[in-house]
């Protein structure tokens, strides 16, 4: 017979009572629930430390795919905003499109800056070689300046500027993502600005990559391939005639060096003028476009006639016969205006730089006086 176990005696069999009184054997379903909560602490933490580290990498100046650096006076929006799906309110907050609309009613017209127009009209009439036309618009105290700023002018790299608009409203409306990629052919390779023509054909860049490019350097090939997203260049000009715009048309594609493609002075501050106003934009697209229009490398036009303290977010332009330069500015005082100016001269003449210089320098003197102080030159 098996030998059988030793009974515990009557002090351990109490102890063994109250022992199993305090203490029950714990449900699976309960340790499944604590296992899960325990997953779910180390994951927020896990993610807050990615989030911590991706936040500060972004804040050094590079976009959120690492790409391409941005140095800019402001920040973009945040990565988690890029990432994570809109919430239904903030759909709903996505401006749809607007009905065909003149620069006037974007931007109210209360009186001309008749004081600015003397002291630019003795500098655009110095060279009658060099011929200057500009639309500048004060968006605090509604006065304007157009100096021949609605005549259609060669576009040169200006018409990036709407280009760049139409994207974003598409992101809005879900049409296009930040996020995916862009295959880049040799039917879309442009001379010119930019270095993607010297990456090899096939190589795949972000769509966020490729648009900022497109402004901050000015890449053509940048350019060509955000029009060909967008669905070419009717789809554009269908847009921008939707907007209002009387002038901006795409007829080619980049670099256009005969001028073909065509905008005013006007056109570009009406752009500039729905950007500021928000009419077709959400917050979030709007910060990025900003964002890039305020990291754009060429600093030798408008940019060089400001004063310190200035933030300008703006594009230019340059094909040898024309040059030109549409941006907003926010001056040192706190005033803001759109500003665009276009010169025409001989083939890289040095004095057509000269020129937009001393326009841009003299506009922002007179918009970024004391309102308190009378207009320099005024009766």
């Amino acid at each position: 017979m098996p030998k059988s176990e030793p009974k515990p005696d009557s002090a351990t069999r109490r102890n063994l009572t109250q022992l199993n009184g305090r203490i029950r054997p714990t449900p699976w379903w309960r340790s499944l629930l604590l296992g899960g909560v325990r997953l779910g602490v180390l994951g927020v933490g896990l993610g807050v430390l990615a989030g911590t580290g991706l936040n500060i990498w972004l804040s050094q100046g590079h976009d959120h795919l690492g790409q391409f650096p941005l140095q800019a006076q402001d920040r973009p929006p945040t990565w988690q905003s890029f990432f994570w799906p809109q919430t239904r309110e903030q759909t709903a907050l996505i401006p749809q499109p607007v009905r065909p609309t003149s620069l006037e009613e974007l931007l109210p017209r209360r009186a001309p800056m008749q004081s600015l127009q003397a002291q630019l009209l003795p500098l655009t009439q110095r060279n009658p070689k060099v011929t200057a036309t500009l639309y500048a618009a004060d968006l605090d105290s509604g006065e304007y300046l157009d100096m021949g700023g609605t005549k259609a002018v060669p576009a040169a790299s200006t018409i990036k500027l709407p280009i760049l608009l139409a994207l974003f409203q598409d992101v809005d409306q879900g049409k296009v993502r930040l996020e995916e990629r862009l295959t880049m052919t040799k039917a879309l390779v442009a001379s010119g600005s930019g270095d993607m023509q010297f990456q090899p054909v096939g190589t795949t860049f972000t769509l966020l990559d490729t648009a900022t490019r497109m402004i901050v350097i000015s890449d053509n090939t940048a350019t060509n391939m955000i029009l060909e997203r967008l669905g070419g260049k009717d789809v554009v000009n269908q847009r921008f005639q939707e907007w209002g715009l009387q002038a901006t048309v795409v007829r080619n594609l980049l670099p256009d060096l005969k001028g073909t493609n065509t905008t005013s002075a006007a056109d570009l501050v009406h752009t500039l003028a729905l950007i500021e106003r928000g009419e077709i934009l959400s917050r979030r697209s709007r910060d990025w476009l900003l964002h890039i229009l305020r990291s754009t490398e060429n600093r030798s036009l408008l940019p060089a006639g400001l004063g310190p303290g200035a933030v300008i977010g703006h594009k230019t332009g340059d094909i040898g016969f024309i040059i030109g330069d549409a941006g907003m500015v926010d001056t040192a005082t706190g005033q803001r205006y759109l500003i665009s100016i276009f010169v025409q001269s001989a083939y890289n003449d040095p004095q057509a730089v000269q020129l937009l210089q001393e326009l841009s320098r003299k506009s922002y003197q007179y918009l970024n006086r004391p309102r308190s102080t009378p207009p320099t030159g005024s009766n």
